[in-house]
């Protein structure tokens, strides 16, 4: 069997095709969004990484209505997020604009 010879002529063997100029090194990620909530700026942990207008919050739900959620979401091709939304402002319209509905209490009114 004969050894084949290895063809140096090819730039990748060169140190001139290495040689390249060092490029400007980019920061990795996004930048940093003036708009969220930060734990450093006295923020509320449940909103940590939220706009302002944003809050987690833990419910415990029935699995039927997780599934609707989660179905209607699916269906219009949103967030699930997005779709809690929709839909707790639809009911809270239509709750404030019946007049037979008692107003809403503030339930922050006692707390310090």
């Amino acid at each position: 069997m004969a050894k084949a010879k290895l063809n140096f002529t090819n730039p990748l063997f060169n140190d001139e095709a290495t040689e390249k100029e060092p490029t400007e090194r980019k920061t990795a990620g996004r930048g940093r969004r003036s708009d969220l909530i930060r734990n450093e700026d006295g923020g509320n942990s449940a909103q940590e990484g939220l706009p302002a207008e944003y809050t987690r919050f833990s419910v415990i739900c029935k699995v039927s209505n997780v599934k609707d959620l989660r179905d209607y979401a699916y269906t219009k091709r949103i967030s699930v997020k997005t779709a809690m939304d929709e839909i707790l402002e639809s009911f809270f319209q239509e709750y404030r604009s019946n007049p037979d509905n008692e107003p809403l209490l503030d339930h922050t009114k006692g707390a310090k």
